[in-house]
């Protein structure tokens, strides 16, 4: 090798000529590692060039990541050549490159990178310039702000091209006097927004008649922005804005008044004050909400003033203000009672957190409560006032108050259907049993129990059905205490009763009454029974079928309905009616029950019932289906698994 590098002319030609052989070789095959490979460790300065040139011409992605890292090797010098390659080269991804290069531990190499980067002409280049200027290291940080500065002097359009965000850290750091000049006509929308905001962060009031002017502009959002800006000033002079309260734009008299409320303090108050007065509905409103956000109690005497005020929005402001103040109970009862709509419900939710009572309240309590009570979804404050309402009318021994408790219970709040239970079982039997029976439709089970058991201790004849479904429906000490309750009642063993139960709109009921019936002969719960074996509940299905199964003998259409269930539906019901027709020793059903065989859930009970019933065919089928399995294994055998060696 010695020789080769050392050597005559010539053999440095021929070294070069394999050298570049080599390296093209790579770049045809897109060998960006073992180009790299050459580029980080080879001794040769001519052969770290020649693969830094191979990169540069397949410039993927791969190919550039791998010049950046080589950026940060120990040559300095070399480091340089590959950057100064990275400034020359069009692609974004050089660029990015460049911007790898900058996260360098070395602050030297970072404010070389930085450097290469400031020349890049692409809007991106400033992007990074800005993360430059964020640099710990002071010098680097220098460079990156005076590149970023100069660049945006000379192409300042080069901005209005980047993110919103991006647009506001590159204005961060730039003087006042070049960002004032940003609000130009001729510079984009976004650019003057920007400049805006950026005048009253850091300009104070010597940018404020800038602002002033530019809430003027026909651009929304231009305006909303110079707007922002005088409210980040803070503490503002009142003479400033004097004259947004005379404009004639209700939107600038609005914008004024709110900028009074938070950058004038106490000073302001006068003036918005004044504003109360407003010939606009819009400035009254926010008149309102400001006066109090100057002098909170103090304020209350002059915003009453409005409580009666035309305009739905000022009123409803005004509520909000007395919402909040702890003085102004009795206004929130004149609004209840006079005001109409979401008004009233404001007011009566704020009155139901005070736990404010009054016997003129008792009516506009309970409409409030039937009112949300029919409401999908109710809000948790609302739910709050619903439960404050239930207990201020119990307090207060309001005779109207169990319909708003009625009302509670038929919420869709389980936590509201829990006070409205425990509220109405207060009451005298005699004052909520009508209720009772009224709620007794419920699909709440806690809510049902507790309905039904007061019902059933108080001898309620009408309490049989609720106390059925809680027997069926619920469990532990409610079933029981129940089941009790329903001991001794006739009516349990009355046919024309549980003939009508069969066709009640709860399931629970209806399988309730097929059970009942597995013990009654009489030929009339035939047909009634047969519908129930049709129900769309598989319960009921199977209580019907179970009751039937003492007239499948004597009855060829419960015969005919057996064989017909024993063929398809829920493999419950299946395997009752098989038991039924074996009992009843159906010979019709045999040519099914021997189908029945073949599923792996039905073959015991149907050899079963194929022994009961006797006969030729059924013995037949079954020694059929032992001797197949003899001879071929079970169908529905599962195959060993086999075990897995472990790893």
């Amino acid at each position: 090798m010695r020789e080769l590098l050392f050597g005559n002319r010539n053999q440095s030609v021929r070294v070069d000529e394999a050298l570049q052989a080599q390296v093209d070789a790579f770049v045809r095959t897109n060998a960006v590692a073992e180009l790299g490979e050459m580029l980080r460790n080879s001794p040769q300065p001519q052969a770290r060039r020649r693969a830094m040139g191979g990169l540069l011409q397949i410039s993927t992605r791969e190919a550039f990541d791998t010049l950046a890292e080589a950026a940060a090797g120990p040559d300095l010098g070399f480091n340089d050549e590959i950057l100064e390659q990275l400034r020359n080269h069009p692609s974004e991804d050089a660029l990015r490159s460049l911007g790898i290069a900058m996260t360098s531990e070395d602050p030297m190499r970072r404010a070389r990178a930085v450097s290469r980067v400031a020349s890049r002409q692409e809007p991106a280049a400033l992007l990074l310039l800005l993360r430059g200027a964020r640099d710990p290291v002071r010098s680097v940080c220098r460079i990156a702000e005076n590149s970023l500065i100069s660049r945006v002097k000379a192409e300042p359009a080069q901005l209005a091209k980047l993110p919103r965000e991006s647009i506001a850290g590159i204005i961060g750091y730039l003087p006042f006097e070049i960002v004032r000049d940003f609000v130009a006509p001729e510079y984009p929308s976004e650019l003057r927004q920007e400049a805006a905001r950026q005048i009253g962060r850091v300009g104070g009031e010597d940018g404020l008649a800038t602002l002033v002017a530019l809430t003027e502009e026909t651009d929304a959002a231009l305006a909303r922005a110079a707007w922002d800006g005088m409210r980040a000033i803070g503490r503002l002079p009142a003479t400033f804005l004097l004259p947004f309260l005379g404009h004639s734009k209700e939107q600038s008299r609005k914008q004024g008044i709110e900028l009074f409320a938070s950058c004038c303090g106490a000073d302001g108050a006068p003036l918005v004050a004044a504003a109360l007065c407003d010939r606009s509905a819009l400035v009254r409103e926010t008149a309102v909400r400001s006066l109090y956000q100057l002098q909170k109690e103090e304020a209350i005497p002059k915003i009453r003033r409005l409580a009666r005020d035309p305009d739905d929005n000022v009123r409803a402001a005004v509520l909000a203000v007395f919402s909040r103040s702890p003085s102004t109970t009795d206004d929130l009862i004149l609004f209840a009672l006079q005001e109409a709509g979401a008004i009233r419900q404001g007011a009566l939710t704020a009155l139901a957190q005070r736990h404010a009572f009054k016997p003129e309240l008792a009516e506009p309590y309970l409409s409030f409560l039937e009112y949300h009570s029919n409401q999908p979804t109710v809000p948790d404050n609302v739910v709050d006032a619903m439960a404050n309402i239930a207990k201020i009318l119990g307090d207060a021994n309001e005779e109207r108050a169990i319909r708003g408790f009625a009302a509670l219970c038929r919420t869709s709040s389980r936590r509201l259907r829990r006070t409205g239970i425990e509220a109405l079982l207060c009451f005298s039997p005699e004052a909520r049993r009508e209720v009772l029976i009224g709620l007794a439709d419920t699909h709440d089970r806690s809510m049902l129990a507790a309905l039904a058991l007061a019902l059933g201790e108080a001898k309620e004849p009408r309490a049989i059905l609720p106390l059925i479904r809680t027997y069926t429906e619920c469990g532990g000490r409610p079933a029981r205490r129940a089941s009790e309750l329903l001991e001794g009642d006739s009516r349990l063993s009355d046919v024309d009763f549980l003939i009508d139960g069969l066709s009640n709109r709860w399931p629970s009921v209806r399988k309730y009454c097929a059970e009942r019936l597995k013990t009654i002969t009489d030929p009339r719960v035939v047909d009634p029974l047969l519908q129930a074996s049709n129900d769309d509940d598989v319960e009921v299905q199977l209580a019907a079928i179970e009751a039937l199964s003492g007239f499948a003998k004597d009855h060829e259409r419960v015969a005919a309905r057996l064989i017909d269930a024993c063929c398809q539906g829920d493999i419950t019901v299946r395997q009752a009616s098989i038991d039924a027709l074996g009992v009843a020793q159906v010979e019709a059903s045999v040519p099914n029950i021997i189908k029945a065989l073949y599923n792996v859930f039905l073959r015991p009970r149907a050899e079963e019932a194929l022994k009961k019933i006797g006969g030729r065919q059924g013995y037949l089928a079954m020694k059929r289906l032992q001797r197949r399995e003899i001879l071929f294994g079970k169908k529905n055998k599962r195959k060993p698994q086999r075990r897995r060696m472990p790893d």
